[in-house]
C-alpha cells in the first residue's frame, strides 16, 4: 500500500476539490466535516491497517511522500497532478525503493520473486 504523495491544497483540508479564484485546486469541504478525509487522515488510516496487519508478509506499505515529498511539489502542475517530469523522479524512486532490500518494498517485492 502506497500513501498519497504530497500536495499541500489537500494535506490537512478535506476534499472534494474545486478549482478556487486563481485557477489553483482547493478542498470544498471543511476541517471537522464527517466523512471528510484529508492526505494527512489518509496517510494515518493506511498507517494503522499496516500496524494491525504487521505480521501479513505479503502486505508492504510505504508514505507516498517518498516518491513526491513537500520539497518536490513544484512538479505538480495544477497543485494535485505531478508534470511529466515528477512521474519520471516517481518511477525512479519507486524503482529503487523496490530494489532496496532494507526497505518495506523492497522486502515484498523479494517475497514475491523468491518464491
Amino acid at each position: 500500500m502506497i500513501s498519497a504523495i504530497s500536495c499541500p491544497a489537500f494535506e490537512d483540508l478535506p476534499g472534494p476539490r474545486r478549482l478556487d479564484e486563481n485557477g489553483e485546486l482547493t478542498g470544498t469541504a471543511r476541517p471537522g466535516d464527517v466523512g471528510a478525509l484529508s492526505l494527512a487522515a489518509t496517510r494515518d488510516a493506511i498507517a494503522e491497517v499496516l500496524a494491525a496487519r504487521g505480521d501479513d508478509p505479503h502486505l508492504a506499505g510505504m508514505d507516498g511522500r517518498e516518491l513526491l515529498g513537500p520539497g518536490d511539489v513544484h512538479h505538480l502542475y495544477d497543485g494535485l497532478h505531478p508534470d511529466p517530469a515528477g512521474y519520471d523522479l516517481m518511477a525512479r524512486r519507486f524503482v529503487a525503493l523496490v530494489r532496496d532490500p532494507a526497505h518495506p518494498l523492497g522486502r515484498a517485492f523479494g517475497a514475491l520473486t523468491a518464491g
